[in-house]
């Protein structure tokens, strides 16, 4: 398989993945974009995946289905 090969192969594999998944863009005061950063990173996660996780905790909470 040549480079080009690899290459096309892996953005229809990335195409197929993400179009299993939504966006969704948040903003947030000047700054605090790093914090989240740095904290994600010491907890060995993604900026994702700290806010899935907060997202989650967050319904548990809630007690949101």
């Amino acid at each position: 398989m040549t480079e080009n090969e690899k290459y096309l192969k892996q953005l229809a594999t990335n195409d197929k993945y993400l179009k299993q998944l939504d966006d969704i863009k948040i903003r947030v005061p000047n700054g605090y974009r790093e914090v989240i950063k740095k904290y994600a990173a010491s907890q060995n996660l993604s900026v994702n995946q700290l806010v899935i996780r907060a997202i989650q905790v967050f319904f548990i909470l809630c007690h949101v289905h």
